[in-house]
């Protein structure tokens, strides 16, 4: 098998206006394709259906572990049981080689071909974008809009993991406002008690002494809470630096 970035000036020649024209509505309707949902998996689902078929005849998405490589993958249409090699070790190789270097890559082997583009989000590499075809259809224009494709892709993607991100971080903080809530009721039971044992007619010195310790005991413990209260609203607005 053969892979590569492609040979110096492998650039796509410019297209003739009537294939400009459907370049140009191909990636205004990926882009409002993938504007529709801030679900990741949904979003990936539209990425692969975008690319089959109107750049290959399977699209692969690989989503990038800790030290680069493919971690995960999703395809369409979905694998049959004799398809096991339709990601092979050699392609697997290419596409971890574009994430790692964050470049687009080319593979062919035999009548088959592929586009791998990674999907970058800033200067990280989330995973890559694959798109098979055969071997004479897959050209210079054709990788050219793969990357296009991959771009908006990692675009939308990531909008989907910071989507997924922020309501992640809202859920935990409404289970903490909830945990907080039930921390700061739980003390003023035993200080109702102790006020109501205070408002007797006769009250020994020694009970009311033990009600005023329930009372300041209580209370305290309601201080310390709502000091961490403010200590993480500090911090959410940062006005504090955790280190």
């Amino acid at each position: 098998p053969a892979a590569g970035g492609g040979p110096p000036g492998a650039e796509a020649a410019p297209p003739a206006p009537e294939e400009a024209s459907r370049r140009a509505d191909f990636l205004a309707e990926a882009s409002r394709v993938l504007s529709r949902s801030l679900n990741l998996e949904e979003t990936i689902a539209a990425v692969l259906e975008l690319c089959v078929p109107a750049l290959g005849d399977r699209a692969i998405v690989g989503l990038a572990d800790r030290d680069g490589g493919v971690r995960r993958l999703e395809m369409h249409p979905a694998p049959k049981a004799d398809d096991a090699e339709v990601f092979s070790p050699q392609l697997r190789a290419v596409a971890d080689e574009a994430i790692r270097g964050r470049q687009f890559r080319s593979w062919q082997h035999g009548d088959r071909a592929a586009a791998v583009a990674p999907l970058l989000a800033g200067d990280e590499a989330r995973g890559a974008l694959v798109v098979l075809a055969d071997g004479g259809t897959m050209d210079a224009g054709r990788n050219a809009l793969v990357r296009e494709v991959a771009s908006r892709a990692a675009i939308a993607m990531e909008n989907a993991r910071l989507y997924s991100a922020v309501q992640d971080a809202d859920r935990r903080k409404n289970e903490f406002l909830a945990m907080l809530a039930h921390e700061l009721r739980n003390p003023l039971a035993p200080i109702r008690n102790a006020v109501h044992i205070m408002q007797g007619a006769e009250v020994a010195p020694t009970t009311m002494q033990w009600a005023r310790d329930v009372i300041s005991r209580q209370a305290d413990h309601m201080a310390r809470l709502i000091d961490d209260l403010l200590d993480v609203s500090r911090i959410v607005q940062g006005k504090v630096v955790v280190k």
